[in-house]
Formats: C-alpha cells, sequence, structure tokens
C-alpha cells in the first residue's frame, strides 16, 4: 500500500510539472499573440494617419485651385470639374471593379472629425488653414493687379 502511494504522489508530482510546463507554454504564446496584434493594430491606424492626411492634402489643393478658378472666372468649378472627372473615370479598371467615383466619405469635415477623435487640435489647424489660404490667395490677386 505504501509503494502504490509513493508511485501515485511521484505521477501527481510528474503531471504537476507536465500541467505547469503546458500552462506557461500557453500562457507566453498568448501573451505574444496579445503583443502581435496589439502592433499590428498599432501600424495600421499609422497608415490611417498617414492617408487621412494625405487625403486632407488633396482636398486643401482642390479648394486652392477652386479658390484660384473662382477669382478668375467669379463660379466656382467644384460641381463642374467633379462631374468630368467621373465621366473621365467612368470605364477605369480597379481593384473593387469598373469605374471610379467621389464616395463623400473622406470629406473635410470628416477628415477633421477623424484628426479630433485621436486628439489632435481641428480648430487651430482649420483656422490656420483658412487664414494661410487667404494670404495666398490675396498674394496672388494682388501680383495679378
Amino acid at each position: 500500500m505504501l509503494h502504490t502511494l509513493q508511485s501515485l504522489i511521484e505521477n501527481i508530482d510528474l503531471l504537476d510539472k507536465v500541467v505547469g510546463g503546458f500552462l506557461a507554454f500557453f500562457v507566453s504564446t498568448c501573451g505574444y499573440a496579445i503583443r502581435y496584434h496589439r502592433a499590428a493594430i498599432a501600424r495600421e491606424r499609422a497608415k490611417g494617419v498617414v492617408m487621412t492626411g494625405d487625403i486632407e492634402f488633396m482636398l486643401a489643393v482642390e479648394a486652392q485651385y477652386r479658390a484660384e478658378e473662382k477669382l478668375r472666372s467669379g463660379h466656382d468649378p467644384q460641381v463642374r470639374v467633379r462631374k468630368l472627372v467621373k465621366e473621365q473615370l467612368k470605364e477605369k479598371e480597379t481593384l473593387t471593379g469598373k469605374g471610379v467615383t467621389w464616395s463623400g466619405l473622406y470629406t473635410p469635415g470628416r477628415v477633421a472629425s477623424a484628426n479630433a477623435a485621436r486628439g489632435m487640435r481641428v480648430k487651430l489647424r482649420r483656422i490656420a488653414a483658412v487664414i494661410s489660404t487667404m494670404r495666398e490667395v490675396d498674394s496672388t490677386s494682388a501680383s495679378r493687379q
């Protein structure tokens, strides 16, 4: 009886070591997976910041062109130009199929709210952008006269 009790205790000790090793492996693997997932999310967020910055830049360029055209011709060409671009890109092959259209998802207001969600000072950036655009428009109109 004493011999079977000793072998049972030895088996329990061995089982305890095996289960402990398995749990250590499982916990370290889960920790690695969580760290990898968080790093992947951070990389994607960084790409999103760059993309919204690029979109914000392109919209600012479009606004500048519109302001200059409005000074030249007296009317805002936004709708006309977007219709022309839509017609030109109607048959273009893309990853999602044929045709490229303006989704309206990344308008200046939506880009600003996305920046606000990341904690940026949007109002100050908008004011600075408007002031710099006004300075550029004033300097171009003054140089033409």
